[in-house]
């Protein structure tokens, strides 16, 4: 089992086609900043010129029968680059190396035949979003379902028609390159909804802080405001007292007598 990759994944379900895309962004760990969004934002930019149409997509043809491999470069390497592996386990050491855009996977095979390495592909989160479509010569309806169950998009049967086998390719790669196209739009409105939120959090501290520190203030002010009015009482108190005992040493003498 290859390993993986701490990534985002942006999901797309095709019901129609049952097949589900899985687009792995990488980000930073933990609660995004502003910077880790703009990061993010250059690696969907990264990734969309790798998904322009004049760039040319790279098929992984695994088969173990040098003749069926010679006869796929013939029909594929005008238009393709082509990557050949013979048996599962290279098939899954190449994929490890290099993602490609599509697999064209052989079901009898010595060592793992294809349904394992299909099994293995779609089990791992950095490749089971690789259209993967199973050559070959069996024609029974349960070895095709076997296959779709397993993910497989597709079934091409042997001996080999090129126009088939040039059409199911190019559909699939565009099928694929679109709906990663439609992720990666999302992925940008993702990344605008976090900026956005992470402003709006950034403003709200903010807040906080100025609520808390005109709180300190204004209490600060109170204080000051009660201590000054108490010393107003203070003094108003005193001249009172003050004028009280000069009227009573002002008094008249005979009201001293009496």
């Amino acid at each position: 089992m290859m390993p993986e990759k701490t990534q985002t994944i942006l999901a797309m379900d095709d019901t129609e086609s049952n097949i589900d895309t899985l687009l792995e962004i990488p980000v930073p760990e933990g609660e995004q900043t502003i910077a880790d969004v703009d990061d993010t934002e250059s690696n969907i930019d990264s990734l969309l010129e790798i998904l322009i149409p004049d760039k040319k997509q790279t098929i992984l043809v695994v088969d173990d029968t040098e003749i069926d491999i010679d006869v796929l470069l013939e029909i594929l390497s005008n238009d393709y680059i082509v990557r050949v592996a013979t048996d599962g386990e290279s098939a899954l050491d190449s994929v490890k190396d290099s993602l490609p855009d599509l697999i064209l996977l052989d079901v009898l095979m010595p060592g793992l035949h294809g349904f394992e390495v299909c099994y293995r592909l779609k089990a791992n989160r950095s490749t089971q979003s690789i259209p993967v479509i199973f050559i070959t010569s069996l024609a029974e309806v349960p070895d095709e379902t076997h296959g779709l169950e397993l993910g497989a998009v597709d079934y091409i049967t042997k001996p080999f028609n090129p126009a088939i086998v040039r059409a199911r390719i190019k559909n699939h790669i565009e099928l694929k390159r679109h709906r990663d196209v439609m992720a990666l739009l999302m992925a940008r409105k993702s990344r605008e909804l976090i900026e956005a939120y992470s402003r709006l959090k950034i403003i709200k501290e903010i807040e906080i802080e100025f609520h808390t520190a005109f709180s300190h203030k204004l209490d600060a002010l109170t204080k000051s405001l009660l201590g000054i009015s108490d010393l107003a009482l203070w003094n108003m108190q005193e001249e009172w007292r003050s004028n009280e005992d000069s009227s009573c040493l002002n008094l008249p003498a005979e009201s001293i007598d009496e």
